[in-house]
């Protein structure tokens, strides 16, 4: 659960100033580790990167999406997609869900396909390359619920 509080202190800026009370949030938020990107290379969100997280990320025109695509209406605004990371396998899946627009290096797919570095997804104008981050040589140890993560190189 995310929570934050707030605290004041008081602190000396420099001899010149007075002491004064300054608000800062301190958070106890946890880190969702990346687990690769995926980077628009066609259409209306040319060049913007998108962060991957463990588990589902959901791919659409609405911002309740991991994956915004903005401007592209032919995505849908919720659940055009989801790409899948299984952390215990290592592996990635690209999963049509309402919509079957979806093209993985230029053939349609309408069931979950596993997905690997520098494959080309395209949905309605949109083409996006996926780069992962956990591949054979690198994957977060612990799963995504631990605070202290390790990793494997």
């Amino acid at each position: 659960m995310n929570s934050c509080r707030e605290e004041s202190k008081t602190i000396a800026l420099d001899s010149i100033d007075d002491a004064k009370t300054i608000s800062f949030y301190e958070s106890d938020i946890q880190a969702d580790p990346v687990v690769g990107w995926l980077v628009c290379i066609s259409g209306s969100s040319f060049g913007h990167d998108f962060r991957l997280h463990q588990g589902r990320n959901s791919i659409g025109r609405s911002l309740t999406n991991e994956v915004v695509v903005r401007s592209d209406e032919k995505v849908s605004r919720d659940n055009h997609a989801a790409l899948v990371y299984d952390y215990r396998a290592n592996k990635f899946y690209l999963v049509p869900e309402n919509s079957i627009d979806i093209q993985l290096n230029g053939t349609v797919i309408t069931n979950p396909v596993e997905i690997k570095d520098n494959d080309r997804i395209a949905l309605g104008s949109t083409e996006l390359v996926f780069v992962p981050f956990c591949r054979e040589s690198f994957k977060w140890n612990k799963d995504a619920e631990s605070h202290n993560r390790e990793c494997n190189m």
